[in-house]
């Protein structure tokens, strides 16, 4: 039988002292700094291969996400009411919103379904952030086009480009109409 890494096996005897450790957060965020900064030339599923099944690839990735947002949120490690499960409900999100989530989950107090409520509205709201950046790129569409306007002659490579153009906002503006509710006829 092959000798284990050596980071394999300090990530099984992690893996065996965070089941008796009353600050699983803090060991976690410490395991996943070993897997990201230790362990890099193994993927996961490979690491799990190696401890013969001791180290499940969830766990470890688990671990590399409250590693990662405890490096953009360091409050997170004097945290006591939160556990790995509350970073993990939050792993999808922009670090500040993540950091932001999880101080208030730690304040009030609240269950991982409690924060995973919160976190799903802030995700219901992303649509919002889209449409300000399709209004930013349709304004500089606009001052693009009325700078072309203000030539005489445009060659045919531009009219070209033109003509792509204008199919694609055809395009865009059928969608949006998809997208608009639509009104109901209003009775006299």
């Amino acid at each position: 039988m092959t000798e284990l890494p050596e980071i394999v096996r300090v990530l099984i005897a992690r893996a065996l002292q965070l089941r008796e450790a009353s600050l699983a957060l803090v060991h976690s965020v410490e395991t996943g700094r070993l897997i990201v900064e230790d362990a890099s030339c193994f993927s996961l599923r490979h690491l799990e291969r190696l401890s013969g099944g001791q180290l499940k690839r969830t766990y470890l990735q688990r671990c590399v996400t409250a590693h990662h947002i405890a490096k953009s949120c360091p409050a997170l490690l004097e945290c006591r009411r939160l556990s790995v499960s509350h970073l993990n409900e939050v792993g999808q999100l922009a670090r500040p919103v993540q950091c932001r989530l999880l101080i208030e989950a730690e304040r009030q107090g609240w269950s991982v379904r409690e924060l995973r409520e919160s976190a799903s509205k802030v995700r219901q709201r992303a649509p919002a952030a889209e449409v300000g950046a399709l209004r930013r790129a349709l304004h500089s569409l606009t001052h693009s086009l009325e700078v072309i306007a203000e030539r005489e002659l445009l060659d045919q490579w531009t009219l070209a480009n033109l003509k792509e153009v204008q199919a694609e906002l055809t395009r865009a503006q059928e969608l949006t109409q998809q997208l608009m509710p639509q009104e109901k006829p209003r009775c006299a």
